[in-house]
Formats: structure tokens, C-alpha cells, sequence
């Protein structure tokens, strides 16, 4: 039996109040929420995250 296509809904961003879609892999969608553009600002990646991710395939 196929899976149901779960919709993704309308999200605003609640830093520039920008629109964008929410991500449908959540179980779950706050209230509140930063777009991707935001997100990349203000939670930033430490710099030996990025690093220890590249070698966790080798």
C-alpha cells in the first residue's frame, strides 16, 4: 500500500518574516521557526562539526 503524502505546510520566518515551506521529514511544526537564510545567520555550524562530518565517511 503506497504511502500518504504528507503536506508540507506554509511556514514564516519568525526573524525576517519571510515565507517558506516547512520540512515535511519533522513528525511535528512548531509555531515558531527560522527560514534557512536565518537559520544559516544565527545557528551556524561550529567549525569542528563540519570537519568531524567529513571524515565520519572515510
Amino acid at each position: 500500500m503506497p504511502e500518504k503524502a504528507v503536506p508540507t505546510p506554509e511556514r514564516v520566518c519568525g526573524r525576517c518574516r519571510k515565507s517558506f515551506a516547512g520540512d515535511p521529514t519533522l513528525s511535528f511544526q512548531t509555531g515558531w521557526a527560522l527560514c534557512p537564510e536565518c537559520t544559516e545567520v544565527l545557528l551556524p555550524v561550529p567549525m569542528g562539526a563540519a570537519d568531524a562530518s567529513s571524515r565520519a565517511g572515510t
